[in-house]
């Protein structure tokens, strides 16, 4: 796959070069962001055709005093990587479950769910949402916090802010 260098004009995404003809299809992009005791994971997601999201690589371990810089870089190319798949593709990232988990350093997906703070991320026409995440219990699992979503206009002035929003989320 190839690396994109991200910048943003009018709140949509394109390859370096600016060439509007490769401009990214960013209405189907999502990642997962988890604060743990120790450390920000962040882990890319994938949109099946049954519209449904898993989770597959790469996916980031960052410090907690990771520069703003930085961590938005990152949120940015978590974001640049998630796609749309199609269902074939699905049991493959689905059979990597397992080497995805100790790759992020959890034991199961409850142990990440209640041992962590998370959010959702996702791109939609031109704006970004930001869903905050509640751990119910082992068997429920994670619920959106409804009355805490975030919407901000995906613009590159306002990647800051984005960035901080999403830390204080996770805080």
């Amino acid at each position: 796959m190839k690396k994109i260098k991200l910048f943003a004009t009018n709140a949509h995404l394109f390859d370096k070069d600016g060439d509007t003809s490769k401009e990214l299809n960013f209405m189907k992009k999502s990642i997962q962001v988890y604060k743990t005791k120790n450390q920000y994971k962040i882990i890319t997601m994938y949109r099946t055709e049954a519209w449904s999201y898993i989770a597959g690589e790469p996916l980031y371990l960052l410090p907690l005093d990771i520069s703003i810089q930085e961590f938005l870089k990152v949120i940015l190319e978590g974001l640049n990587h998630s796609r749309s798949i199609l269902e074939l593709e699905v049991d493959k990232i689905w059979n990597n479950n397992k080497q995805l988990l100790k790759k992020i350093e959890a034991k199961s997906y409850d142990d990440l769910y209640k041992n962590s703070r998370s959010c959702d991320i996702y791109i939609e026409d031109k704006e970004i949402t930001i869903k905050p995440n509640i751990y119910l219990d082992s068997k429920k699992g994670l619920q959106t916090d409804v009355e805490s979503i975030v919407k901000i206009e995906f613009l590159e002035e306002k990647y800051l802010e984005i960035a901080k929003e999403i830390i204080k989320i996770l805080n």
